[in-house]
């Protein structure tokens, strides 16, 4: 049986929010989604290893970039991704190309990236000092990202299966986040909503590593839960 992951709430929390929690698990441990936890799992597995031999060729990069997005490169990481991301869109802002131009550019730039950096690694990096300490961070980071794609397919099934469970929470919800997503796009400019979704998901390796992410994501569990009981 697959392990629950528990939260420690804040103390100020009501019993009835926590007892939404238990309610949310124990449907998760019923037989029926516990048999698809395993189907996941073993797609997982397998996402991984397809995972773990597209990445050969840029295995030490991987290790390094990775290191950096998670912030144990050093205590000013967060401070470089931000730069980085805030340079780019910087020069973005003072060309003042269209969207097409710009996404033709990254396209490129992607292109050249994906021929050109193979080749530049075995320069940059000996392949016979790769040792068995940095297969072990390789496969655990392959490992991080197919469960990350198995949570966000899970949680796609969650959603639809809201649709025919109880259908009114379902519009409720997605009219309401379209109406609100409307409105930001209609009062704050494309390219600042653009450049802070992506500081976002830059910075978020190093929130979730950090603990933080676990932290305010078990508060909207527990509220979740209780929308889905009533």
């Amino acid at each position: 049986m697959s392990s629950v992951k528990r939260y420690h709430f804040p103390t100020e929390q009501t019993e009835d929010s926590v007892h939404c929690i238990v309610v949310c698990i124990d449907h998760y441990l019923t037989p029926k989604a516990m048999a698809d936890s395993s189907d996941e799992r073993s797609s997982g597995d397998a996402v991984q290893s397809r995972l773990k031999e597209q990445l050969k060729d840029w295995r030490e990069l991987v290790l390094r970039l990775h290191s950096l997005l998670i912030w144990q490169t050093s205590e000013a990481s967060p401070l470089i991704l931000w730069a980085v991301v805030s340079l780019v869109f910087a020069v973005i802002w003072y060309l003042d190309v269209s969207v097409l131009t710009t996404l033709s550019v990254l396209a490129m730039m992607g292109s050249v990236i994906d021929y050109g950096l193979p080749v530049v690694n075995t320069y940059l990096f000996d392949p016979s000092k790769w040792s068995s300490s940095d297969e072990t961070k390789l496969e655990k980071i392959c490992s991080e990202l197919s469960t990350n794609w198995t949570v966000i397919a899970a949680s796609y099934r969650e959603w639809q299966h809201m649709k025919s469970a109880n259908p009114r929470l379902y519009y409720a919800v997605l009219l309401s986040s379209l109406l609100g997503l409307s409105w930001i796009g209609n009062v704050v400019h494309n390219l600042l909503l653009t450049y802070l979704l992506v500081v976002f998901v830059v910075l978020f390796p190093g929130l979730k590593h950090k603990g933080l992410i676990d932290k305010y994501s078990a508060l909207v569990l527990s509220y979740v839960c209780k929308l889905k009981r009533n």
